[in-house]
């Protein structure tokens, strides 16, 4: 599945969501990489599945983590911050968002990753982490 854009095709991701595959982390993954526009919306809702958390670390730790804009950043904000139980430090940098420059938004989109990314100690068992693809 970490490689479902490369060896699937777009009509595979309702396959990958079949009820039978919904304890599968790494189904819910690849659906939502075959369908980036409704990428939010799988992962919003693998988040009720029993490894939500293994899950969403390795959409975090994938290269293509960087590709992703604001909007499904802050998905990922918001269900870390129910995991934690607190908004977590890695709130979007309003102001740069809004900015005209590229490169001004784009260094603030990398800042905002790079919060998110550290926050993966805080909700995910050491066991998890220990077993990551």
């Amino acid at each position: 599945m970490k490689h479902s854009r490369q060896l699937l095709a777009e009509t595979d991701r309702d396959f990958l969501l079949q009820e039978k595959f919904e304890h599968f982390v790494w189904y819910s993954i690849g659906a939502a990489q075959l369908d980036r526009k409704n990428a939010s919306n799988i992962l919003r809702d693998a988040e009720e599945q029993e490894k939500t958390k293994p899950l969403i670390a390795a959409l975090i730790r994938d290269p293509r983590f960087n590709a992703l804009e604001w909007n499904s950043l802050d998905d990922l904000v918001r269900i870390i911050a129910r995991w934690t139980g607190q908004h977590s430090g890695a709130s979007y940098p309003e102001n740069q968002a809004r900015s005209e420059d590229p490169a001004v938004r784009d260094k603030a989109l990398a800042e905002y990753r790079r919060r998110i990314r550290g926050t993966i100690p805080l909700w995910l068992p050491r066991t998890s982490r220990a077993s990551r693809p």
